[in-house]
């Protein structure tokens, strides 16, 4: 009797790899995101600067065509130019007023970012009701009009997939930003009630409530400030837009994610 041959686990282990790998190589993160985001259409409001640029380039880099909506014909023009090389599909000049010409040139979106923000700090006793008018109308209610505008060619493919900015001030509260934050918290609301809404018609809605980011917007306040909201950040740094677009990617692809608000600050602490 011959006698008996046997394995170790490690042996098996090996044996059963690379059989595996050759049968169904494993494919990277970056081959996963270029096919999830291939042939994709995405409408960036705000994508002329900021947090919505550089979603738009990531964004386009994968594989999505792009529209991106901005209000400043120089930050569009310049946007332009950096995404030139890239699949992008349009560029729009204006503001939500756009929404009825994006409608018509794309009978189905894929994914609607909504980034087109401003800020205002001051004490609410001192606050002008222009202003105060100006941070709800963009924040919020511009929010809350582009995508309702866009839902239809969003519903369109029963896969659409929303993306909406808020901000850690509107789950937190800081001083001095209490319009501000009202608008952010508002838009957190907005999204989780929407999620509820379009969940049965397969269109995910979440948001992303950015810390401490690097921007145009905020440039000033870090030039004066800088080190003492780096002590703020666990991570002992300020945040950059392409963690925000890195986020944005995630959301786009992460199917069974929606009605969820990412906090990326770094473990920040106001």
């Amino acid at each position: 009797m011959q006698p008996r041959r046997t394995a170790s686990l490690n042996q098996l282990r090996t044996s059963f790899n690379n059989t595996a790998l050759r049968s169904h190589p494993t494919p990277t993160f970056r081959s996963l995101f270029l096919t999830a985001l291939s042939q994709k259409t995405a409408v960036i409001t705000g994508g002329s600067r900021g947090i919505g640029l550089a979603i738009a380039q990531l964004f386009a880099s994968q594989g999505a065509r792009c529209t991106i909506v901005g209000r400043n014909q120089s930050h569009l023009d310049r946007a332009l130019t950096l995404l030139a090389p890239l699949p992008l599909a349009s560029i729009e000049n204006s503001g939500s007023p756009s929404s009825t010409t994006i409608r018509k040139n794309h009978a189905k979106i894929d994914i609607l970012v909504n980034s087109a923000g401003i800020s205002g700090d001051g004490l609410l006793l001192r606050m002008p009701q222009e202003l105060t008018n100006n941070i709800i109308n963009t924040n919020l209610l511009g929010t809350i009009s582009v995508t309702q505008h866009l839902l239809k060619p969003l519903l369109q493919g029963r896969q659409g997939c929303i993306i909406n900015m808020s901000s850690i001030v509107g789950l937190e509260g800081n001083l001095g930003q209490s319009v501000y934050a009202a608008s952010k918290a508002g838009v957190i609301g907005f999204t989780k009630a929407l999620a509820k809404e379009l969940g049965s018609r397969q269109v995910r809605v979440n948001c992303i409530a950015p810390g401490f980011v690097e921007t145009d917007m905020t440039q000033d306040l870090l030039k004066r400030n800088r080190d003492l909201y780096k002590q703020r950040v666990a991570l002992g740094r300020i945040g950059t837009v392409e963690d925000i677009a890195q986020t944005a990617l995630y959301l786009a692809t992460a199917n069974y994610v929606t009605g969820q608000v990412l906090t990326v600050d770094g473990c920040t602490s106001l």
